[in-house]
């Protein structure tokens, strides 16, 4: 007796689209976290600005903040050296992305 393989398409896709939302989710809160930690405090607002926001129709994954100057702490001016803290969480997260990939099957 032959054995029967059904292939059921939209059922893989579903699982894949929500594995995929979960690790976006997973990697823009890491480098929130890190983010919040390499971040310069003076008056903790900037600090308390950093958030994440997830488009999971075009999978993409947005790490920073809306306060005005954000960007000048980022990357400096000609008269401010830069205090980069969002490139450095993020250079730090995907250091750790096998680990933070390896958790969709265990949560």
């Amino acid at each position: 007796m032959a054995s029967k393989i059904q292939w059921n398409p939209e059922a893989f896709l579903t699982e894949l689209s929500q594995k995929e939302n979960y690790l976006l989710t997973e990697v823009c809160k890491e480098v929130n976290y890190e983010a919040q930690g390499f971040v310069p405090v003076d008056t903790g607002a900037l600090q308390d600005d950093i958030k994440y926001e997830i488009d999971t129709l075009d999978k993409i994954g947005y790490v920073g903040n809306d306060l005005f100057y954000s960007i000048y702490v980022e990357l400096g001016t000609r008269k401010m050296m830069a205090q980069p803290y969002l490139r450095k969480a993020l250079d730090v997260t995907f250091t750790n992305f096998n680990s933070i990939a390896s958790r969709i099957n265990t949560d």
